[in-house]
């Protein structure tokens, strides 16, 4: 899991620079915190997101040798229709 530091005691100093009461910033400091962390258990790292990407890429790759192996078919396929098609008209006009 991700570790961001999150400066407890400094962010406390501040708030009762700012007026807050001790308590007060103690409390908002430890629901700042909460949140924080809730947060960081949702956020993808760089490592999440190259891992994500290779696997779209095997993917990718995948699909594109599966195709072109169909098309491969596709061709010979076509290429035996036309085979079949015009030879007997050829022997038709040459007999």
């Amino acid at each position: 899991m991700t570790s961001i530091t999150f400066d407890t005691h400094e962010f406390i100093k501040e708030l009762k620079l700012s007026g807050f009461k001790e308590e007060q910033a103690e409390g908002l400091s430890s629901s700042f915190k909460k949140i924080q962390e809730s947060q960081l258990e949702e956020l993808a790292t760089k490592h999440d997101i190259k891992e994500l990407d290779l696997k779209i890429d095997n993917r990718f790759n995948q699909m594109d040798s599966k195709l072109d192996s169909e098309l491969k078919l596709i061709k010979w396929g076509l290429a035996l229709v036309i085979a079949v098609t015009v030879i007997p008209v050829l022997k038709e006009l040459f007999s």
